[in-house]
């Protein structure tokens, strides 16, 4: 009996662990309840799972994109009208694409 406890603490100990490594505690406390202080060894000595904001910074970044490309289109159409010179109208698109 008090092995079977000992084998859940595992499990417990190794999910926890896991879970402060920002992986799946739930997988990991399996690992933990089948392989004992195997399990718990290799939770403690795996790396830090590292998630990047990649997704989040491309959209950024496009939807950004997108609005420089609609000013300059917008500034354009000042420069067709006559609102604006031609240099003003270099000097502003340089800087929403630079």
């Amino acid at each position: 009996m008090e092995i079977v406890i000992l084998w859940i603490l595992f499990g417990i100990f190794s999910s926890i662990i896991a879970s402060n490594k920002n992986r799946n505690a739930l997988g990991w406390f399996f690992v933990g309840l089948l392989f004992g202080p195997f399990g718990l060894l290799v939770a403690f000595l795996s790396p830090i799972d590292i998630k990047q904001p990649t997704t989040i910074v491309k959209v950024n970044k496009k939807s950004e994109y997108i609005e420089n490309l609609e000013a300059v289109q917008k500034l354009s159409d000042l420069k067709d009208k006559g609102i604006i010179t031609q240099e003003e109208f270099d000097v502003q698109k340089s800087k929403l694409l630079s």
